[in-house]
């Protein structure tokens, strides 16, 4: 089945699932702070594969991530104990096995008798991405990146054998007769006893995702859309998907092959010629597969999890809440002393809530993608790509502005009399009433990410290292900050300016000299910075929150499966959130 620890999907299990270090820089004598998931629940790591092992469907995925269901409709999370992240899996009739990713970028084998409880058996030098199990001749086989191939009699002991390529291999099956392997660069092989090994000509260079056999047939489909089929593994014919999407995925359920990839793609076929796109209700990347004979099941990003009993219609199972990805949030009150949440999504939506739990989209066909959102002078102005710009006076009804550019806005400020929007190639835009705008000069033309105003200053940060300044917000200063590293987030707390961004931190109490700073994290990347009233909090897209008393001695601590975009605070509680619809208190 599918293998997808790569490319596009590398970040999903190795960076979304988390990942670096969550050890504080110092001894600050600060205490973690408290992080509740308000959403989806009960979590949002990513699912990488499923199978149906008779009585029940079992699937893994990121963190450990362990799941059963005996319908496909209701499914139970198993606390596994394991923070690897699951890849692949394969049952034996009598044992589950499941390859896996460490979080150094290892590879590792896991057993389970019941699919509860899980054992390491075994690691691998290289990234292990599939196992498939053979039932005539008692072998489970996993592949993996490097051309690595690992064999067992009892998927406890396992042993390498010779390769005849180096390229990785990412997916596998067996027929009944041998076991078929795809991989990068077009790679095929075959082998009719999991030992010895033969490399077949394809007819693609393209990077081969998943290979499935349906008794007549095998289909393997790769990166940009691409379908090849053969009766014996030898030789191979393309096939016409009708899309350049990734296809990390392909199944047979017992009627039809299915094929899944990105941004919610499914295809099906009941002879892998023909195929059809499906509507499959989610925008979230699906990865593999498995039906039962009555009902298929398939699984993806963010703990997607659907089912259809004709591979049409398709329901979402999994996870409970909303999960389309979140951009921008900000908390304060409305034209009417209402005070709330307002979050901005990567899907066109715009939603509220009155304490960051229970939420209701007000918004969500808009024609843009919305990043950022600031509530200021009684009034809620929402920016994103094209120049978007959005305003409500009470966050139900909203009008939407003519700009004054089709440059991306990625960040705006409220001074009390100005509202201050900034973006791609150095944007710039003002606005008193938030209906009218005005093009500023900013003498720049590195993308701005973020602008904040400390009560007598506008500061606005950006990609290699660009900050400026302005009084007015008319007139803009181009800033030494000492980095050419992208800043992404920036915060005041009433004495001092902290931004940070891509493995950079830096303080100033002006906003024109700055001094970096070290948090003591190997690797990092903060997206937003925001001040609780006692710390200074920058969540990251490795799965850490840093915390700092004062921009310079930092707290850094585990978010787990969070690719968190944005965070605003009410006083002392925040709301963080990001991909996936994640919705974190932080206290």
């Amino acid at each position: 089945m599918m293998r997808q620890v790569t490319g596009i999907l590398a970040a999903l299990l190795l960076v979304a699932c988390g990942g670096g270090s969550s050890s504080p820089a110092v001894t600050t004598g600060l205490t973690a702070l408290n992080v509740e998931r308000l959403n989806p629940k009960p979590h949002a790591n990513s699912i990488a594969e499923v199978v149906w092992d008779g009585s029940r469907y079992v699937a893994v995925g990121g963190n450990g991530t362990v799941m059963t269901s005996s319908d496909g409709e209701n499914w139970t999370t198993h606390d596994t104990g394991i923070t690897d992240h699951l890849v692949g899996l394969a049952w034996s009739g009598s044992r589950y096995v499941a390859v896996a990713v460490t979080p150094d970028n290892q590879g590792a084998v896991y057993a389970s008798d019941d699919g509860t409880t899980w054992q390491q058996v075994s690691d691998a030098a290289s990234l292990l991405q599939e196992v498939a199990w053979s039932g005539s001749l008692s072998l489970f086989v996993a592949v993996g990146w490097d051309g690595q191939i690992l064999t067992s009699v009892d998927g406890v002991v396992w042993s390498a054998v010779a390769s005849p390529t180096t390229s990785d291999l990412t997916g596998i099956v067996w027929t009944g007769s041998q076991f078929v392997a795809v991989g990068s660069s077009g790679t095929i092989l075959t082998s009719l006893d999991g030992q010895t090994w033969t490399s077949q000509t394809s007819g693609t260079s393209t990077r081969l995702n998943d290979v499935a056999w349906n008794g007549v047939l095998l289909v393997a489909v790769g990166n940009k859309g691409e379908i090849w089929t053969s009766s014996d593994g030898v030789t191979w014919s393309s096939q016409s998907s009708g899309t350049t999407n990734f296809l990390v995925g392909v199944a047979w359920d017992g009627s039809r092959f299915l094929a899944l990839g990105t941004n919610g793609l499914i295809l099906t076929s009941p002879d892998a010629t023909t195929w059809t796109a499906r509507d499959s209700g989610t925008m979230r990347d699906l990865y593999a597969a498995a039906g039962n004979g009555t009902v298929v099941v398939a699984v993806g990003s963010t703990a997607t999890i659907l089912s259809s009993t004709d591979g049409v219609n398709w329901t979402s199972r999994f996870p409970q809440g909303f999960t389309t990805d979140i951009k921008g949030v900000a908390w304060g009150d409305n034209l009417y002393g209402d005070s709330l949440y307002v979050a901005v999504g990567a899907v066109r939506s715009i939603q509220t809530s009155a304490d960051g739990s229970a939420w209701t989209m007000v918004v969500s066909d808009y024609s843009q993608v919305l990043n950022a959102v600031r509530i200021g002078g009684g009034r809620i102005v929402v920016v994103g790509e094209g120049g978007a710009i959005l305003t409500s006076l009470d966050g139900r009804s909203w009008r939407v502005v003519t700009g004054a550019t089709t440059e991306q806005l990625n960040g705006i400020a409220w001074n009390g009399s100005m509202y201050v929007a900034v973006g791609t190639n150095g944007t710039i835009v003002t606005s008193d009433d938030a209906f009218v705008w005005t093009v500023r000069a900013s003498g720049i033309t590195n993308t701005l990410r973020d602008v904040v105003w400390n009560g007598s200053l506008f500061v606005a940060v950006g990609d290699n290292g660009a900050i400026l300044t302005s009084a007015n917000g008319l007139d803009w200063t181009s800033r030494t900050s000492g980095t050419t590293k992208a800043l992404y987030g920036l915060a005041w707390n009433g004495d001092r300016f902290v931004a940070g961004g891509r493995g950079v931190i830096l303080t100033s109490t002006d906003g024109v000299s700055w001094t970096g700073r070290n948090p003591g994290v190997s690797t990092f990347w903060i997206t937003a910075i925001v001040w609780n009233g006692k710390r200074f909090i920058g969540p990251d897209l490795y799965g850490q929150l840093l915390s700092s008393e004062d921009g310079v001695d930092w707290l850094a601590q585990d978010l787990g499966a969070m690719y968190v975009w944005d965070i605003a605070c009410d006083g002392q509680t925040c709301i963080a959130v990001g991909e996936g619809g994640a919705v974190l208190r932080i206290k």
